[in-house]
């Protein structure tokens, strides 16, 4: 029996260590990880005293924000963001935009007010977090998206 456990023990410590799961409770990481990924990630804080990330790709910048914090802690979800004013005279060409695309994409939404067009990509890390490579998977899927919208949105100005 000893000589099991001590195979079982060393079996265990001769594993390679699996990477922690990334956790919206845990921002400095999130940032982090985004930083190793080859993108700027500046962590700062809204006007609530959330945690908000700033980062960019294709020379325009987005936000990643934290939802349901507990006093600016244990944040249950993020949501890659980027918002664009609206003139009210645009209003109309740009709902069709934001119709068009909800119908053709699978993960980001855009949404749209008065006077702001909205994309937003959520997701949910509470408790046990994701690990990096799905975190990875869903990153990269905001940033191909975020800029397909943006060549979208571009388009529709011509």
């Amino acid at each position: 029996m000893r000589l099991l456990a001590t195979f079982i023990v060393t079996l265990f410590l001769a594993t390679p260590a699996v990477a922690q799961n990334l956790k919206s409770s845990a921002p400095q990481e999130l940032a982090e990880r985004i930083r190793s990924l080859g993108y700027k990630a500046e962590l700062q804080t809204d006007k609530s005293g959330d945690p908000v990330i700033i980062s960019a790709t294709d020379g325009s910048e987005f936000q990643v924000y934290f939802y349901g914090c507990e006093k600016a802690k244990d944040c249950e979800w993020i949501v890659f963001h980027k918002g664009y004013s609206l003139k009210k005279t645009e209003y109309a060409k740009i709902r069709q935009l934001v119709d068009e695309w909800n119908l053709g994409v699978n993960f980001s939404k855009a949404s749209i007010d008065d006077d702001a067009l909205y994309l937003s990509y959520n997701l949910l890390m509470n408790n046990e977090g994701v690990g990096p490579k799905i975190f990875n998977s869903n990153f990269a899927t905001w940033l191909q998206e975020y800029v397909e919208f943006r060549k979208k949105l571009a388009e529709s100005y011509k």
